[in-house]
């Protein structure tokens, strides 16, 4: 039977989880002080000697990143602490990037259903990968609860304001007749009024607008309304002007959301960056 591998003393310091650094910290062995001892005479056997020692797990477990420890065991990683918490916090952030350019024309389509599927699905595994992928660095809980919270924002941004975004530098402002309103009814009772618009080119599309102006509508009536369009048919209108659009508050929670997260990513790679220096 082959032995198992024996770490170097070197190897060992770098891949310890943040579980060891702080039990030989408390232990008066900071990691400058270890380094130091291991460049002496037989000084891998006093650092592996001072680990087994001063940690409650053997030298090969302390080197595992697991979440939760006694669940998900993986295979021992000697990659320095820092590189894991930035490659990791990385691949979040280009996540969220991605999540928020794959809603984009999702948004445009106003496929209303498809687009919350595919929200809470980019929800789902974001937070899978956020809470099982991270090491177990210090400042973890503060970056996870920081990346939790800025993707559910930085999609409800994305999703409220891509159409009025795209209306804003590709949509024309002008003014159509809101001739009809529908009403559907589930249980007995009645739903939001729909209004439908006729464009100045002929279109007749429905109108993305709040229910006043549909409540002001009665089922008959037929009465002029300034519009922003999209001559393309790709996107529906909204009532209003382009001034109106509220698109300042729609991109202000969208550009919340990546801050919390960036934010997250940075707490995560400074406070390791600490504890790998001890």
């Amino acid at each position: 039977m082959s032995e198992k591998k024996r770490y170097s003393a070197d190897e060992l310091l770098e891949a310890l989880n943040v579980k060891a650094i702080r039990a030989l910290r408390r232990a008066g062995f900071g990691l400058p002080r270890l380094r130091e001892m291991a460049k002496g005479e037989d000084g891998d056997d006093r650092v592996h000697a001072i680990v087994a020692e001063f940690t409650t797990d053997d030298p090969q477990r302390m080197v595992r990143t697991t979440w939760p420890p006694d669940r998900l065991p993986r295979p021992a990683d000697s990659t320095p602490l820092i590189r894991r918490v930035v490659r990791r916090w990385t691949l979040v952030l280009l996540f969220d990037l991605a999540a928020g350019a794959l809603c984009w024309p999702m948004t445009l389509s106003g496929s209303r259903a498809t687009t919350l599927a595919v929200v809470l699905v980019l929800l789902m595994v974001h937070g899978v990968f956020v809470v099982r992928g991270m090491p177990d660095a210090p400042g973890r809980r503060t970056a996870v609860a920081l990346a939790w919270a800025g993707l559910p924002v930085l999609l409800l941004g994305v999703v409220y304001g891509g159409p009025r975004a795209y209306l804003y530098v590709w949509g024309r402002q002008a003014t159509a007749t809101a001739y009809s309103q529908t009403w559907t009814h589930a249980g007995g009772a009645a739903s939001s009024p729909t209004c439908y618009v006729r464009l100045p080119d002929g279109q007749v599309r429905e109108l993305l607008t709040d229910d006043h102006t549909c409540a002001d509508l009665g089922g008959s009536d037929a009465r002029p309304v300034l519009v922003v369009y999209d001559p393309s048919e790709g996107v529906l209108p909204v009532s209003g002007t382009k001034a109106g659009l509220g698109l300042g508050r729609d991109m202000g929670f969208a550009a919340a959301g990546l801050l919390l997260v960036v934010l997250a990513a940075g707490t995560a790679v400074v406070r390791a960056g600490r504890a790998a220096r001890g």
